[in-house]
């Protein structure tokens, strides 16, 4: 799933890269609909390619990413919505898990703040 997400990511970034427009206003042109829970780590992966790849700050990132994605998902039993535990995305994507605990830990933070 994760290679999946990740050459569609990069396929749309190098096409909307391709007419010169700056990646920090991606949003102005993309859109990305996440439909089910199998393509979830989009949202990680496209703050990845725009932290590591397009050398944005987190802030600036993380602004164009809630803004290209949306989700929805239909299915509400628990045996078809996908799971990862942590030791397995540490063994194989831990930059994917330190973007995904760095959100939490944003979000978790802005809770405790209200």
């Amino acid at each position: 799933e994760y290679f999946f997400v990740s050459a569609g990511i990069q396929s749309i970034i190098r096409h909307y890269k391709k007419y010169g427009s700056p990646i920090d206003q991606i949003s102005q042109e993309v859109a990305i609909h996440i439909n089910d829970t199998h393509p979830a780590m989009c949202v990680a992966e496209f703050m990845r390619i725009l932290l590591d790849e397009e050398h944005l700050s987190w802030d600036t990132a993380w602004d164009q990413t809630v803004r290209v994605m949306s989700y929805t998902n239909h299915t509400i039993m628990s045996e078809a919505l996908e799971t990862w535990t942590v030791p397995m995305l540490n063994e194989i994507q831990p930059r994917i898990l330190q973007i995904i605990a760095e959100i939490d830990h944003r979000f978790v933070a802005s809770l405790a703040s209200k």
